[in-house]
Formats: C-alpha cells, structure tokens, sequence
C-alpha cells in the first residue's frame, strides 16, 4: 500500500510513549508523575536546580538560549513550554543544570551491570533506582 511501511523498518522518534508510561505511574500511585519524580529521582541523588515546570522561579544564573535573525540580530530564544497540567509532562524536558545532569550520569554509570559484571562501581548511597541490568 502507498504511505504505509514496513514495521520497524526505520528510526521514528516519539513521544506518546512516554507520555502514556507518565499517566500509567499517576494512576497506579494516584499521585502526579512530577512529585513522584522529584521525590523519587531528583532529591534522593542531590539533584537540587533541576526545574520541572516552566513556570517556576528560574535562578539568576540560569542560562538563557540566544540566536541570530536572518539580518544577524541576536535575540532570546524563549525556553520551551513545559508544564504539569498536561498528560505530556512525562514526556517532556526538564530545565537542568550541568552539574544536576552530572548527578544524574554519574549515577546511570555507577548502576550499570553487563551480566553478572559491574560495568562501573555502584553507588551505595542512591535511593533512586533498584538494582538493574542493562542489556547491550
């Protein structure tokens, strides 16, 4: 049939999935996917300039995105409109630091395994995730 491909027959990104696994969480724990996220992710790993919603207050230092028009004028780049009132919350980005981001690599790295072997040294600390294994 024409317009119709092969299943999986390539690379399409999208986000409904993700949207669908937030709404799953929200029912299931009957509490909103952004405090769960918070309470269960952020702040257990110290991941404290992280915002989730755009609305919030952002901190001086926050980094603004600058562009230039055609005729090379530079101008702000407006930040992109994340919000906690939509089933897309999950789906969407966070407003983060370098060094929260940081946090959070440095954790993925320290909890993965390949096998029964420890890719990287586990963090004892984290409260964030149970033991898990990725498969390459």
């Amino acid at each position: 049939m024409v317009g119709f491909e092969r299943l999986r027959s390539r690379f399409r990104y999208n986000n409904i999935a993700f949207a669908v696994l937030g709404e799953i969480i929200t029912k299931v724990s009957g509490r909103p996917y952004h405090i769960l996220l918070q309470e269960n992710i952020l702040a257990p790993l110290g991941i404290a300039r992280t915002l989730v919603e755009k609305d919030q207050d952002l901190l001086e230092s926050t980094s603004l995105a600058y562009s230039t028009l055609v005729n090379g004028e530079p101008y702000n780049v407006p930040l992109p409109g994340i919000t906690t009132d939509t089933a897309m919350v999950s789906a969407g980005g966070l407003l983060t630091t370098a060094n929260d981001l940081s946090k959070y690599c440095k954790f993925l790295l320290e909890s993965w395994s390949a096998g029964e072997e420890r890719v990287f040294r586990r963090n004892q600390d984290s409260r964030a995730f149970p033991e898990h294994t990725m498969a390459f």
